[in-house]
């Protein structure tokens, strides 16, 4: 059975398996993810590329990073499904492109994280250092950097003259580095930056509303601002938090594999499998319960589709 790391699937050279688990539980749990993936980030991705309110430049990493979680809910959990019961497949391209997808949600969150950090710490200045070609050019970088990542192991994969192993292991120590243990460092201290820059707004606002005791209006600005910052670093806090939790058990399994540290029960293998996909499937309830906009948009869908629904049925029940 292959091994994971850090999202970063690694494979055993010394015999021919299938990628994944064979037990029914795994399949019937990944199968549940999928499909909370699949379900979530499409209707972000639909709320986001329909509704203009929504197109905001913060709001186009939102979508990339959907687009990520989608594509492993939907294409890691198909053909994972059909490679391991159906088909014989290339393992080689399997390990490559799920961990094309892997890579790309990591790196996605790296950019909606930068750009939340430049939101709150430079607020003034976000709408002229976010322009549409920034935000292009990052979201395009994500994603290139992730294949470059992903499909350069395909060169040693298909060259039986090279030493694969050898070369496979610190590939996977190399990646779980980066995408693994760099990726949860920077994203902390972007976090924390953020926490301590949004509580000293937050305390300069409340001296502000001290000074001004005649004038309500800045207050009541004061008071909308606080809010918005507060909303924007949780919401980026809480994607931060379920990263952390679900690539956690990966990268520490991962560890202890490549540099043989002790053996690690199957068990928790197949879990932290399950964990890292999990990961793509949580981050829809992020948006859905803390990104305000993304919220009331929901809200109106619900209740457009609840009073279509209810017309229907009073037409129908005069007929």
């Amino acid at each position: 059975m292959a091994n994971a790391s850090s999202g970063n699937y690694s494979y055993n050279f010394t015999r021919v398996s299938s990628l994944e688990p064979q037990d029914v539980w795994y399949w019937i749990v990944k199968a549940i993810i999928a499909v909370l993936s699949i379900v979530g980030n499409g209707l972000v991705i639909y709320l986001i590329v329909s509704k203009r309110r929504l197109r905001a430049a913060n709001n186009w990493f939102v979508l990339s990073l959907a687009i990520a979680d989608f594509s492993i809910g939907l294409f890691t959990t198909l053909t994972g499904f059909l490679c391991t019961f159906h088909f014989r497949c290339d393992y080689r391209i399997q390990i490559t492109s799920y961990n094309f997808l892997l890579f790309a949600s990591t790196l996605n969150l790296w950019t909606m994280a930068i750009d939340r950090y430049i939101g709150i710490v430079h607020s003034l200045r976000y709408t002229s250092l976010m322009t549409t070609t920034r935000v292009i050019t990052m979201v395009s970088m994500s994603w290139f950097i992730s294949f470059l990542a992903a499909f350069v192991r395909l060169v040693w994969l298909y060259d039986i003259r090279l030493p694969r192993a050898s070369i496979d292991r610190y590939y996977q120590v190399a990646t779980d580095i980066f995408f693994g243990i760099f990726s949860c460092v920077v994203l902390l201290i972007i976090y924390a930056r953020i926490l301590y820059i949004s509580r000293r707004i937050v305390r300069q606002s409340a001296a502000q509303r001290d000074q001004v005791i005649y004038n309500l209006e800045p207050s009541v600005s004061n008071c909308h601002r606080k809010i918005r910052r507060n909303s924007s670093a949780r919401v980026l806090g809480s994607v931060v938090f379920l990263f952390l939790l679900c690539y956690s058990l990966n990268i520490y399994i991962s560890f202890h594999v490549n540099f043989r540290i002790c053996c690690i029960n199957p068990l928790l293998i197949t879990i932290s499998l399950l964990m890292v996909h999990l990961n793509s499937a949580v981050n829809f309830v992020v948006y859905a319960f803390m990104k305000k906009d993304i919220r009331r948009e929901l809200a109106r869908l619900w209740r457009s589709s609840t009073s279509t629904h209810l017309t229907v049925s009073r037409e129908l029940s005069l007929v």
